[in-house]
């Protein structure tokens, strides 16, 4: 737990403008140091007061009486008149001694129950310790993680490093006490923070802390994350654009626009020598619009923007011209003009060209764009959200974030995936996005510590997939080949997008936990294909899917199982043996069976196949015409007697059959069948009281 000391519970309402302005707050020991406070239209009746913001002065008790000087509030205001038109206005000027202009002081305003407190820091001119980032705030959103309180020690030295919060006085209830950021100048909040952690940070050396030569940094806290808004309902809200350094204001939403610049977006500049809600005011009415008028001058207004320069100056004491190529408050935006210069003050191009380089839009070449590329049904759709010209103020990556709104339905991040941050800021932070809708709206917010942009895109939905009308048919094999053939996609009549690449034929054993292998095809677009290189006598499952350009173009794959023939049988018969028969035409084969092993195909060996070509022979009276096409004949395992053509030559050859093929044929044997021999008539003869048989 920290202890706290404050006088007022610290925030700001948008809806109450006040502006807090500060000279010599970098030297409260010396001069006359003072803070003014300023109201802006339409807020001119608000009621003004001022004090002391918290208490940073631990010697004596706050409370005591009589209060020690250096805790005191401070002195009664002066009333002055001020802007065009001319408003009433208040200064404070500070008592230098006894430590009474150091510390955080404030300006209020309050009106119909509302109240904004805009507070700002006096330091000594000899502190130890200054803000890193040369501003008395910082601003980060609820959420963000390892925030860090960044000071740096002026002359380096070995002594004990106390940090205190919003002014505590109890030693035992300093930040760093037990903990590893003693000694620290970084004091880093771990986890997400949140509003409980906004407030006033000091680090002073041990002993020291009543010198009022510690460093101060106020760390804001937005109520809601990057990019949101309205705390009351979630932060349900995203936040508009605003460009030039503005800031999303938490509750309301509207921006709240850096010193010099004003409008909606806080796009447009007010010029030199100028400022306020509506550029009402002189930072010097003696010196009217010169450019050094500013030069030492802080502006404060309210949060979540905090402090800064007015534009063309930077540093802590805002006495430091931007460089070239630099503007804006705390010169925080950079210039992208084809001149390489643009005015400080306004961004404006300036030199031999008034153009924005190649990329970069508006009056000070300033835009947050987002992007999408429509892509196929099923995949991420690449959302590209880039920054062209907003020069980021905090030394860590800014925060991107992409939203989705469906119809009436309320902002998510659902189906988003953050894929790269682009950093430094003008380059892409890119998205990953499934299932965009036609008419999906999708809005792209930057956030950092000082700035907030937005953009809205559209979704145009995805493509569908080209979709076969049917599966491919099978027609034809070979022992090494499926020959595959199927119906051409037609954009007008079945499911998809053109434009049409071509058909992806795929292939992988049936049944089988492989991978499958795809088809390397000369004509993509053929609806056909000779799949080779397959093992004989398998069975294969073959797909076939169309496509479109780009990830993801593959239709449904439509599948159909193919087997390719056996090979033939290894061995083919042995010992074959070819003679004539006993009786005229006939023929008697004979052979050795081949190893039931040797068949190549899972059904094993179908038989013998016995070829039989016959052909003429030019004498015989069983002389006939020879058949023109061969006969053949599948018989078991087993010898083979074949009744023929008498007295006819035929080519018999003898092979071993499967289910698909068989064994080579060989040259065969040649074998004449026997000639018919002719019939003699007989007869009956009674000779002699005998009967005898004549045959002639």
């Amino acid at each position: 737990m920290f202890g706290v000391v404050m006088l007022y519970v610290h925030g700001a309402s948008a809806s109450v403008y006040i502006s807090t302005t500060s000279r010599g707050y970098t030297s409260t020991e010396t001069g006359n140091p003072f803070f003014e406070c300023y109201r802006s239209h339409p807020y001119l009746t608000a009621a003004v007061s001022n004090g002391r913001y918290v208490y940073l002065y631990n010697e004596v008790d706050p409370l005591a009486t009589p209060v020690n000087p250096a805790n005191a509030d401070p002195p009664e205001s002066v009333p002055f008149t001020a802007g065009d038109p001319q408003v009433q206005a208040y200064r404070i000027n500070l008592v230098t001694a006894e430590h009474r202009s150091y510390g955080a002081f404030y300006c209020a305003s309050s009106l119909d129950g509302e109240r904004s407190v805009v507070p700002t820091l006096f330091l000594r001119s000899d502190a130890k310790f200054e803000p890193t980032n040369g501003r008395f705030s910082k601003t980060v959103n609820k959420g963000d993680v390892n925030v860090t309180v960044d000071f740096t020690e002026v002359t380096p030295s070995g002594t004990a490093k106390y940090w205190r919060f919003n002014g505590t006085t109890d030693m035992t209830l300093t930040i760093f006490s037990g903990t590893i950021f003693e000694g620290l100048t970084v004091y880093t909040i771990i986890g997400e923070v949140d509003t409980s952690n906004g407030g006033v940070y000091e680090l002073h050396l041990a002993g020291e802390r009543g010198q009022a030569r510690a460093g101060l940094l106020r760390l804001i806290v937005r109520a809601c994350p990057a990019g949101r808004y309205d705390e009351s309902s979630g932060c349900t809200q995203i936040c508009p654009s605003c460009y030039n350094g503005g800031v999303c204001h938490d509750q309301t939403g509207i921006c709240i626009c850096p010193p010099g610049f004003q409008g909606d977006g806080c796009e447009m500049a007010c010029g030199r020598n100028r400022y306020g809600r509506n550029c009402e005011y002189r930072c010097d009415y003696e010196i009217p619009d010169d450019s050094t008028a500013c030069s030492g001058l802080q502006v404060c207004v309210p949060d979540p923007y905090g402090c800064s320069c007015t534009p063309g100056y930077k540093g802590l004491d805002c006495t430091t011209e931007c460089d070239q190529g630099e503007f804006g408050a705390s010169c925080t935006e950079t210039c992208h003009c084809v001149s390489g210069e643009c005015d400080g003050f306004t961004g404006v191009c300036t030199g031999r060209s008034t153009e924005c380089e190649p990329g970069w839009t508006g009056t000070n070449c300033q835009a947050f764009t987002v992007i999408y590329v429509k892509t196929n049904k099923g995949q991420t759709n690449n959302f590209v959200c880039r920054l062209e010209g907003g020069n980021l103020i905090s030394t860590a990556e800014p925060v991107v974030n992409l939203y989705r709104k469906f119809g009436s339905g309320n902002y998510t991040q659902e189906n988003i995936i953050h894929n790269g941050n682009g950093f430094p800021q003008n380059e892409k932070f890119l998205f990953l996005v499934f299932d965009v809708k036609v008419g999906e709206l999708f809005v792209c917010s930057l956030s950092d510590v000082n700035i907030f942009f937005s953009d809205t895109v559209t979704g145009d939905g995805e493509f569908t997939q080209p979709e076969l009308p049917s599966a491919p048919v099978v027609i034809g094999a070979t022992n090494d080949s499926v020959t595959l053939m199927w119906d051409a996609w037609d954009a007008s009549t079945y499911i998809g997008d053109p434009p049409l690449i071509g058909y992806r034929v795929y292939y992988m054993l049936n049944n089988s936990r492989e991978e499958d292998q795809e088809v390397r095809r000369s004509d993509r677009l053929a609806p056909s294909e000779t799949v080779t290189g397959l093992s004989p006598d398998t069975a294969y499952v073959f797909g076939v899917a169309a496509f479109r350009p780009g990830p993801g173009g593959q239709g449904r794959r439509l599948e159909v199982v193919g087997t390719t023939q056996c090979s033939p049988p290894s061995r083919g018969p042995s010992s074959v043996y070819v003679t004539k028969g006993t009786r005229p035409g006939e023929i008697w084969v004979s052979w050795e069976n081949p190893p039931p092993n040797t068949s190549n195909c899972a059904s094993g060996v179908g038989g013998i196949r016995i070829y039989l070509t016959r052909s003429d022979i030019q004498s015989g009276i069983s002389k006939g015409t020879a058949d023109p096409i061969e006969n053949s004949v599948d018989i078991p395992f087993d010898s083979y007697t074949q009744t023929l053509e008498p007295y006819s030559q035929y080519l018999i050859q003898v092979v071993v059959y499967n289910k698909d093929s068989e064994t080579p044929r060989g040259k065969g044997f040649t074998q004449i069948t026997e000639e018919m021999r002719k019939r003699k008539n007989c007869y009956c003869i009674n000779s002699k009281g005998k009967l005898e048989l004549e045959c002639l």
